[in-house]
């Protein structure tokens, strides 16, 4: 498992900017990671990340080049753009 954060970094009514920080609290390298969440809102920008899907409410991230290995005890971090609107 690992250690996800996310904070909202900005509001502007119809949208906002968010970050996640995945942090490895394991013994051994998260490798190739992806991540799966429902959400409300649609991706419209994103950094350090890749949006592999959508499907309905539910996301499917993966890593950017630079982050597709997280040693243990270390973290990466992430942000995107999103519209407060469903689709």
């Amino acid at each position: 498992m690992a250690i996800i954060d996310f904070s909202q970094v900005n509001d502007w009514g119809s949208g906002f900017t968010a970050s996640i920080k995945i942090t490895n609290d394991q013994t051994t390298a998260l490798k190739d990671w992806t991540l799966k969440f429902e959400a409300p809102f649609e991706i419209t920008e994103d950094w350090g990340v890749e949006v592999v899907s959508r499907q309905g409410n539910t996301y499917t991230l993966r890593s950017a080049d630079w982050a597709t290995n997280i040693p243990p005890g270390q973290s990466v971090t992430f942000g995107f753009n999103a519209n407060k609107t469903q689709m």
